[in-house]
């Protein structure tokens, strides 16, 4: 969008929402507004003057500035009679408002403009004017509503667009007032509100964002054999400085350098007629510098990199290019992917900001190689290399660690995790911790726990035997939980023997597992079976001993 256009929708709307709270600063913006007009109708003929011609965006914001500053001290200076004049405007405008509805039936920014005013609306304007200086208060809230939908229908255009605005003016401004009505300040002086920060800003608005364009190819002079440059006001633009021309894909047309500059227009000095034919009006045209600088950036290669630092070493964009090729140069470190690429990068680039991240990096590899091999000798030999390293603690962590990895078992692992809970080593055990957990948990609350017992049964790990014999008791689940201890094998045994010799547990209990301790036929369990037939005196029992010592006599 226009940024012209956008400017004038942002006061209208501004005009809509805050009028009535930012009244008393209503005639200082209208003086702003009128030097601002003055300055866009005679710009182009002041920068013209010698002196300013060479610079003529920098002249081109001073007369703004002066030329504002003198239309918001006359408007300070004959208040009343502008104020005549806004009740003479607002007037005028609804009255062209009024006939347009009732002759056309819709509404338009087009249905507005000095041609079109009639003695009728004059006749309107002249009353309005009067009023608005009895009534100033109450009309100023008709004022400002009909400045801001004005402005937003000249841009919008569109049916109804005025009189929908000047609705939105009328109901939202009291209410917006309400919001930030002023305020006594705390000295006793003028009121305070936030009006004021937002008029500010508005006034920022107006000054046209096009200062910050591209500038563009306007057309090409083949009969003095050079590129005509839409400039427009803006400063930047230097005599014998290097630009590229550059095509709607980014690519580079050709270079050129400015030969003369004037305030809407500047040429290149003259080229060949190859060159010429290259061009083409609507190109963008940039400063070399900057371009090349883009490129290098896009490219991201060393090479392009430090070939700008070669042909810009005063550039103000070098440090940007510094760490660019600092980032590319570990990048590159990271494609590789060794330790003895990062120990390389940090060995050439001692000062670049990623030193500490590619000595991380490097530990980190030389972790997980001493880790691939699984020997004491490779942990103690990375303790040397990284003293200071946050990975493990020492050869205590490491010798319980390679204790739980030979064991392989979850309870082994649940220990290891117990001693050293914030261990790197204790990784690769978690997602067996995790699964198990899982497992225990759909064997005690899930739909189908004999696939559970089933589960632990192939799993092997004695951690699971306390939950297999907690569904002994559980007749649907019995005999499938004893297979799964017999399954176990022998490193149940000490589960078991706990369960046959605990007081808490009930006979019953008791008898099963004794029952399983003889289908397993370890001798060392005899003494421990006949200690509870003597005890408990049971049939079940007994007939356990007795199938445990024709095992062992075999």
């Amino acid at each position: 969008m226009d940024p012209v256009k956008l400017a004038v929708l942002a006061a209208g709307a501004f005009f809509l929402a805050f009028g009535l709270a930012a009244y008393r600063h209503f005639y200082t913006v209208l003086g702003a507004t009128a030097g601002l007009a003055a300055w866009m109708a005679l710009r182009e003929t002041l920068v013209q003057v010698p002196g300013l011609k060479e610079h003529p965006g920098t002249a081109s914001l001073l007369i703004l500035v002066l030329l504002v500053l003198t239309g918001v001290f006359f408007a300070s200076r004959f208040r009343r009679l502008l104020a005549f004049f806004s009740g003479l405007a607002t007037g005028v405008i609804l009255s062209q408002a009024v006939s347009g509805f009732m002759t056309a039936g819709d509404l338009s920014g087009a249905a507005f403009g000095f041609s079109r005013i009639d003695s009728m609306d004059i006749l309107a304007g002249m009353i309005a004017g009067v009023l608005f200086l009895l009534f100033e208060r109450v009309f100023a809230v008709l004022l400002t509503s009909v400045v801001g939908s004005f402005l937003c229908a000249w841009v919008i255009g569109g049916r109804w667009t005025f009189l929908a605005c000047l609705l939105v003016g009328l109901v939202a401004q009291p209410l917006v007032f309400t919001r930030f009505k002023p305020q006594p300040s705390a000295a006793g002086g003028r009121d305070r509100t936030g009006s004021t920060t937002l008029l500010a800003f508005l006034l920022l608005l107006t000054v046209p964002s096009s200062a910050a364009a591209d500038w563009t190819v306007e057309r090409i002079n083949f009969s003095t054999s050079r590129v005509v440059i839409a400039a427009g006001w803006r400063d930047g633009l230097r005599e014998g400085e290097k630009y590229a021309v550059v095509d709607e894909r980014g690519m580079l047309v050709t270079r050129l350098s400015v030969g003369e500059i004037y305030s809407t227009s500047s040429y290149s000095e003259a080229l060949s007629q190859d060159t010429l034919k290259k061009v083409r009006s609507g190109m963008r045209v940039m400063v070399l510098e900057e371009f090349e600088f883009n490129q290098a950036l896009k490219l991201g290669g060393e090479s392009r990199l430090l070939e700008f630092l070669d042909n810009y070493p005063e550039s103000r964009r070098r440090q940007e290019i510094i760490e660019a090729l600092d980032e590319n140069r570990f990048r590159l470190a990271e494609l590789t992917g060794t330790i003895e690429a990062y120990r390389g990068f940090q060995r050439k680039y001692p000062t670049s900001r990623y030193a500490s991240a590619a000595r991380e990096r490097e530990e980190r590899l030389a972790f997980e190689s001493a880790r691939s091999v699984g020997s004491e000798e490779a942990f103690r030999d990375f303790l040397t290399a990284y003293p200071g390293t946050t990975l493990i603690s020492g050869m205590a962590e490491v010798q319980a660690y390679l204790r739980a990895r030979k064991t392989d078992k979850v309870f082994a692992f649940q220990d290891f995790l117990a001693a050293y809970p914030r261990s790197s080593l204790a990784d690769e055990f978690i997602p067996s911790i995790d699964e198990f957990e899982l497992w225990a948990e759909r064997l005690e609350f899930g739909s189908d726990p004999v696939q559970a017992v089933r589960y632990f049964a192939q799993l092997g790990d004695a951690t699971a035997v306390p939950f297999l014999v907690g569904k002994l008791n559980v007749k649907a689940l019995e005999k499938e939980a004893g297979r799964a201890i017999l399954m176990i094998g022998k490193p149940a045994l000490s589960v078991l023997m706990e369960v046959l010799i605990s007081p808490l547990q009930s006979v019953e209990l008791k008898d099963k597992i004794a029952y399983l301790i003889a289908e397993m036929g370890e001798l060392s369990t005899i003494p421990a079976m006949r200690t509870y037939v003597e005890k408990e005196k049971t049939q079940a029992g007994r007939e356990a001993l007795l199938m445990l010592e024709e095992k062992v006599a075999r």
